[in-house]
This record gives C-alpha cells, structure tokens and sequence, in this order.
C-alpha cells in the first residue's frame, strides 16, 4: 500500500473504526487509544497490506482490540505500578509543577529528566531506560542521587 493510498484509508475508517470501538468498549477514551493504536500498527505493516484487503485485516485487530486492549491496558498499567521505585519520599516534594520547577533545580539536567520521566510523566525505572536506550542500573544511580538531592532540599 503507497503513503496515498493508506492516507486515504485512513480518511475512510478512521471514523468507522472508532465508532464500532466506542460501542464495543463502552469508553471513548479507551476506543480512542485503542483505534491510535490499530492505526499505528497498520501504518507499520503498510507495506505488506494489499488495498484492496486492508480492511478486512483492520476490522479482524478492531475485534481484537475491542476484546483485549482493555484488560491489556490494565496489564500495562500494573507493570509499571510494579515497576516505579520503592522510594515514594520524592512525591512528597513534587506536589504541584511550581514546586516541582523549584526542586527540581536542584538537580542535573539527567537527574531532572529521569525525575520527570518516573514522577511527573508516571514511567517505571524500566520504561525509563527503555526510552533513553541506557541500562537500567545508570537511571537507578541517576534516580537514587536525585533522591538524596531532594529530600535534603525539602529538609
């Protein structure tokens, strides 16, 4: 399938897709996600899709997707509950975004980032290495120094 082509896909049943998503979910935020979701994966396997079979392709992952990406999500969201550190005393600094950009200047421009990343934006250590293509044990130092930096800030 050409860019053109899957472009005007898209135009035709993006909103179709999303309708049958919405009712068979019951959330528009969840059918939203989800039907992003679809689309990203069929603008990845664009190549391999023939035009005129696309769709049938699309609506067999919407089925999919309507049945599972909602247990999947919470799968997801368990993980990275799991996976956020044990140290919860940072939280305690970063109430609000003003007070976050007044702690938050304490630190180096990495430490700041990975606070970011773990707190404000909700990534897990994991994710957070994942993201920036480093192994995990460098964001535990970065995360674990900026801890001791702003816990002695609020003292």
């Amino acid at each position: 399938m050409t860019p053109l082509e899957f472009e005007q896909f898209c135009e035709l049943w993006y909103p179709q897709t999303y309708r049958y998503m919405s009712w068979k979910m019951r959330s528009t935020e969840l059918a939203e996600e989800a039907v992003q979701d679809l689309f990203l994966e069929l603008l990845r396997i664009r190549d391999r899709l023939e035009p005129d079979k696309a769709h049938r392709y699309m609506w067999k992952a919407a089925y999919f997707r309507a049945k599972h990406f909602p247990q999947a999500q919470k799968e997801y969201k368990d993980e990275v509950k799991h996976d956020m550190p044990s140290t919860r005393s940072v939280e305690s600094v970063v109430i609000d975004r003003m007070v976050a950009d007044d702690a938050l200047s304490v630190l180096s421009e990495k430490e700041k980032d990975i606070v970011e990343s773990v707190v404000i934006d909700g990534n897990g250590i994991a994710e957070t290495a994942r993201m920036n293509g480093v192994p995990r044990h460098r964001i535990e130092y970065y995360w674990d120094s900026a801890v001791r930096k702003l816990t002695a800030a609020a003292a």
